[in-house]
Order: C-alpha cells, then structure tokens, then sequence
C-alpha cells in the first residue's frame, strides 16, 4: 500500500470518526430534546387533571361503587384534544379516557406500570403505538391524603416528531456519507500534491544511482516547510556525496598514477643493480676499474631507492592522516642550521643569507628544517656553477615568510600547476637524480603548520619559493625550543 492511500485512508478514518460522533451526538441531543419537551408539556397538563379529578374522586374513596360524579370527570378528561388521558385505578382499571384516540380507543394499561407508579408514587413514561399512532405516554400519580389513589394516563402523538427525527437521520446519513467520499477524494489529491516532492527526491535519487550524475539536485521552489527541509537537506547529501565521489575518484587516480610512477622509478635502480651483479656474479674476468664502477653505481642507486622509499613513507603517513607534535620552534635558528648544513651541497654556488627577522612559529622543528632543506637542495640542483642561492626570513603582520631564491635555469610556464604533483619532473634531465617527491613532502609540511608554499618562476631568471607560517606573539624565550634537528630527506 502506497503512502499516499494510506495518508489518505488515515485522514477520510478520522474525518468518518469525527462526522459520526458529530452527527450521532446532534440527532441524540435533538431526540432527547424533543422528548423532553414533550414530558414537560404532559407534566403541565398533569397539574390541570389532577387538581380537577381529584374533586370527583375524594366525595367517594370507594370508586368502583361510583361514587364520584363520572360526566363530570369525562368532561375533564376530554378537555384538551391535543392530549390523550385516561384515569386508571390502582388494580389496573380505566374509569374514564378520552374520545379523541381514531376509533375511539383507550390507552392501553400495563399493569406492573401502574403498580410501580402506585407504589412508588413516581411517574413513569412509555412509548406506545396506539392505533397507529406513536404516543408518547405518562403515567402520573394522583395523591390524596398521603396515598396514591389512581393513575393519571397522559400521552401525545409523537409521530410528527419522529417523523422530523427520521428525516434527520437521512440527511445526516446522506451528508455524513457524501462528505466522507468529498473528504477522500480531497485527501487523495492534497497527499498527492503534498507527496510530489518525496516522489521528486525518489525520482532523482533513482536516476541518481543508475547514472552516477551526482551533480544533480531535486528542484523544489516550496516554503520552507518539513517537505522543504528534506528536499534541502537532500540536496545538501548528494552534494557532499559528490564532493566525496570526487576526492574519491582523484584519489583513485592519484593512486593509480602514484603506484604507476614507483614502479617506475623503482625499477630503474633495481635495473641497474641487478645488472650490476650479474656482471660480477658471471664469473667472467672484469678489471679492477670496471668492479670499482659497478660496485659504485649500484650504492649509488641503493642510496637513491632507499631516499624513494623513505619519502614514500612520508607521503604514506600524510596519507594516513599523520599530524606531529608541535610546540613553539625559533624559525630564525633553524635557517641558519640549514644554511650551515647545505654549504657542503653547494659546491659551485654560493648559497647565501638574506635579511632574517627573529620569528617564532608553532611546529615541529625537524620537518621545518626538512622542508627548507627540500627547498635549498632543489634549488642548489637546478642553479647552474656560479649561480647564486639565497635564504630569507621576513616576518610581518603575525605571519613570516621563508624565501628561497635562485639565479636557476627557472621552471616553465606550463610546469608551474603541477611542480607540487608527486613523481612530477619538469625535465627529468635537471633532476640530479631526484624522485619528484620532495616538493610534495614539503607543501604536505608546510599545510600541516597551518601554512603553504607559492613559486614564482621565469624560465632562464631563476625560481622563488615562499613558504608562509603563522607567527606566535609575545613568547618568553625560555619556552622557545629549536628542537632536535634532524637530517634532511630530500627528493
């Protein structure tokens, strides 16, 4: 069963629950009501027949013997047309009625009603059908001197009335049951209306799962409404979920190219060596010169697939999510440990020191040396013999920034979006043996301190890269630390 039947049977159940309660409560307030009124024009016309009977029937307790004057007493009786009376004994007996019944009949008598009345010395009502007529009928008490000495019978026609409730009965029926098939088919179109944005969601959502286009979204121009709020909060899911899809596939892709440009740069080493060692494990007599080669070439290539391999193992834990403990570092103190470091890279360029502003960040002081040691030695390998490299620190506005200048050949335009791309190397000639790993580890660093690295570059003029870190105001110097500095993994 559909969720629109079912909002609709819900809504025509209560609406049929509400009308019947409604409309039984009217009829039986209107029954009692037209009853009661009755009762009370009987009970009023009880005052009149008592009071005059009772003249006639006290002369005379013994009334069987007749000692009461009777023409008188019919001539009460027969007083009031619009009322059917009769005067009852208390052994059950009429004594007088009326003649206004068709054919003249008489009330009919029920004797354990009349000893109930006589006993108790209350009235009691009755709906009786007298010559085919509905009469409404009381039988009232007529009291002398403490006792109950006859029954006064009293009734009215009430079939005008019944006919009246009849009739209200049918309207009723015929309203109710017109208004409950109104309501239904109402119902069936508002929970169509209402539902149509589910069904949109729905629609969108199976179209979504069987084309995988997750940049479509359930159109809805309602108010602000529970259906509105889905219909938002929907939205909002598939967005996130294609904003996850995308990360996804690029990391799929990035997976994919990554594990692709390791094999690569892995077998190229791993080639290198094993040839190595079949020349020396071939038994073939090989000089002196060419085992000192060999035996070089493959430590050589040993020392380059061990830095690959660490540098995985650095982009691996990025991967995973790795963040390092931090605390306050002088930034000032580690460019001059670096530069101390890399004047033995340097060979024939001059790696020199720039304006240094005193700058204390929150980091981890072996992967900031790390990162500018990436910095330096790419710039080293890429600056030409009698080039200059230059090392900067310039704090300004609770931000420093960590400037590395080179005099290099510069990158090309078309390199410059994809230098910080793993395995990426703008021309593999230029490399020195690097893995294009290093310039990734270093931006991986630099975002992890809450910062990030820019270039500038123009081919033939040289490369600039700027390293910006948040600052940290107003530290005693004692809690400063530079940390253990530790080698450098380059890439």
């Amino acid at each position: 069963m559909s969720l629109r039947l079912r909002l609709t049977l819900w809504y025509t159940g209560i609406l049929t629950a509400t009308v019947v309660v409604v409309f039984v409560a009217v009829y039986f307030v209107l029954q009692v009501f037209l009853v009661q009124q009755v009762n009370q024009l009987l009970a009023a016309r009880e005052q009149q027949f008592s009071q005059a009977l009772l003249a006639y029937i006290l002369p005379d307790p013994a009334i069987r013997g007749g000692g009461f004057l009777r023409s008188q007493a019919n001539t009460v009786i027969n007083s009031n047309p619009d009322v059917y009376a009769q005067l009852v004994l208390p052994d059950a007996t009429p004594v007088v009625w009326s003649q206004n019944l068709p054919g003249q009949a008489q009330l009919p008598v029920n004797s354990n009603v009349i000893s109930t009345v006589v006993h108790t010395g209350r009235p009691v009502d009755q709906t009786l059908q007298v010559a085919g007529l509905s009469i409404r009928l009381v039988n009232f008490p007529l009291s002398a001197n403490g006792s109950v000495v006859a029954v006064v019978q009293l009734g009215r026609d009430v079939s005008p009335t019944q006919a009246v409730l009849r009739f209200l009965r049918q309207i009723l029926v015929f309203a109710g049951a017109a208004g409950v098939l109104v309501a239904f088919a109402a119902g069936w179109l508002l929970s169509r209306r209402a539902l149509q944005p589910i069904q949109r969601v729905a629609d969108t959502a199976r179209d979504i799962g069987t084309s995988k286009d997750f940049g479509r979204r359930v159109d809805y121009r309602g108010p602000n409404d529970e259906l509105g709020r889905l219909t938002a909060t929907f939205n909002q899911m598939i967005e996130e979920i294609q904003t996850a899809y995308q990360q996804l596939e690029s990391s799929l892709t990035a997976q994919r190219r990554f594990v692709a440009d390791a094999s690569h740069e892995l077998r190229t080493p791993l080639t290198t060596i094993r040839g190595n060692l079949g020349l020396l494990a071939s038994g073939r007599e090989v000089s002196g010169e060419d085992s000192r080669e060999a035996l070089e070439d493959m430590t050589s290539e040993a020392e380059r697939m061990s830095r690959l391999v660490a540098n995985l193992l650095t982009l691996a834990r990025a991967d995973a999510g790795l963040h390092f403990e931090k605390q306050p570092v002088s930034l000032d103190q580690i460019v001059h440990a670096v530069d101390r470091q890399a004047q033995v890279l340097a060979s024939q360029v001059r790696l020199a020191v720039g304006d240094i502003d005193t700058a204390v960040v929150q980091g981890n002081a072996d992967y900031l040396k790390q990162l500018l040691l990436i910095l330096v030695d790419n710039a080293l390998k890429n600056t030409p013999p009698g080039g200059v490299v230059e090392l900067s620190q310039i704090a300004r506005d609770g931000s420093v920034a960590l400037t590395v200048r080179d005099t290099g050949r510069g990158i090309p335009a078309e390199a410059l979006p994809h230098i910080f791309e793993r395995f990426y190397q703008a021309d593999r000639s230029r490399t020195g043996g690097g893995t294009g790993l290093g310039l990734s580890i270093a931006r991986w660093i630099a975002r992890e301190h809450d910062g990030d690295i820019e270039v500038h570059s123009l081919e033939g003029q040289g490369s600039t890269f700027v390293v910006r870190l948040p600052c940290i105001h107003a530290l005693d110097a004692a809690s400063v630390s530079t940390g253990p500095l530790a080698s450098s993994v380059l890439g």
